[in-house]
């Protein structure tokens, strides 16, 4: 039996988004940086937006006949019809909503000690671009070569098969090296139904914990120094992205996860929702599945926590099951002084001592790659 991994979503359009992004995956013709692209990026190459079109068809195929939420539907009946719009409106209109609604992750970048990380995040910040180059290319490649030959290669597929297949990979990065594909503007990220809310602030580096970019910068710097130089912590990140996409495209393919996402909202079983069947059969229908772990995301910082704790009880009541979440919302209740309380001009002393502190340095030496990447007041 596969890993069984069922989302429930209380937002339309991450639900038929997930649902498309999951086909895509478990299309093995579908390259991995089409998924990426389409999960992240602001525009897209062509070749993305004929397998999105594709993938948006086979999804709305599975679901006929089937009763769906009407706006989950909607979505992807408009996903699969409507014009694209340029690649510079794209632009424009992303660099509008960060400066709207994200203005303070412009300030990040000043943060960065290399040019390199500088110069690729602020043409992120200012396109919403996510394409991964041909040297991202090749590195993803090569190393996903690596990890096929150490597990000796598909079960169900012959090395020449593999061969033919790795060398047409390679043809296609070659060509991407040479030419520049034209881009259009994602249709996830701006094109919606009529009446359907249009997005506020899509940051692509909030899916992913900075400290696992450093890992990896750290790993690849320990096997080859001086192997990161020419890496921008964006080049780090989309390689983080894509090798972690293959891993689930692996898994998948062979048959060991399935991925499931549907419509639902999830409320505290008291007041008027204490007599809500669709919530108390949503309740009954996540205990059904006998769920080994659930993840809540921040939605305690939605319940009181006797409530939360009611809820969970009610999921898991047929069996054992870890529950883990996180909070958004702890620091309106934590109560301790800050180093912007602090004059940095006159307490940079003071200030580089707190941070040697928190991060657990010694006054003269620090973490080889926060300092590398990161710079230090």
């Amino acid at each position: 039996m596969p890993l069984r991994f069922v989302g429930f979503e209380m937002s339309e359009f991450a639900v038929a988004k997930c649902e498309v992004v999951a086909q895509m995956l478990a299309s093995s013709d579908v390259s991995i940086s089409s998924v990426m692209e389409v999960w992240l990026s602001s525009t897209w190459e062509c070749s993305t937006l004929k397998d999105f079109q594709k993938c948006v068809k086979m999804v709305l195929k599975s679901l006929s006949g089937r009763k769906s939420n009407p706006k989950l539907m909607s979505y992807l009946s408009h996903w699969a019809s409507v014009e694209t719009i340029s690649a510079a409106k794209a632009h424009t209109k992303f660099f509008t909503n960060l400066q709207r609604y994200a203005q303070r992750v412009l300030t990040g970048i000043c943060c960065f000690r290399r040019e390199t990380d500088r110069l690729d995040l602020t043409h992120y910040m200012l396109t919403g671009k996510i394409r991964a180059s041909s040297r991202v290319m090749r590195i993803v490649e090569k190393e996903q070569s690596a990890v096929n030959s150490k597990e000796g290669g598909s079960k169900t597929e012959s090395k020449s098969t593999l061969k033919k297949k790795r060398s047409h990979r390679m043809r296609k990065a070659k060509q991407r090296a040479l030419s520049s594909p034209p881009l259009v503007g994602s249709l996830t990220m701006w094109n919606v139904p009529t009446g359907a809310p249009l997005l506020e602030e899509d940051v692509a580096f909030n899916t992913v914990s900075f400290m696992n970019i450093l890992d990896d910068f750290k790993e690849r710097e320990k096997k080859q120094k001086n192997s990161t130089d020419e890496l921008s912590v964006v080049e780090l990140f989309m390689i983080h992205i894509m090798r972690n996409l293959h891993r689930l495209r692996e898994l998948m393919v062979a048959n060991r996860l399935s991925i499931e996402v549907y419509y639902g909202v999830v409320k505290a079983v008291r007041g008027e929702a204490a007599t809500d069947f669709g919530n108390l059969k949503l309740l009954a229908r996540i205990a059904s599945m006998h769920p080994f772990t659930i993840s809540w995301s921040y939605l305690p910082d939605y319940f009181v926590p006797e409530d939360f704790h009611d809820v969970a009880r009610r999921c898991s009541v047929n069996g054992d099951c870890v529950h883990y979440g996180y909070s958004m919302n702890w620091t309106t209740q934590v109560l301790v002084t800050s180093l912007l309380d602090y004059d940095p001009t006159n307490h940079k002393a003071l200030i580089n001592h707190v941070l040697d502190s928190a991060l657990g340095f010694s006054s003269e030496t620090k973490d080889a790659g926060l300092s590398l990447l990161v710079g230090y007041v």
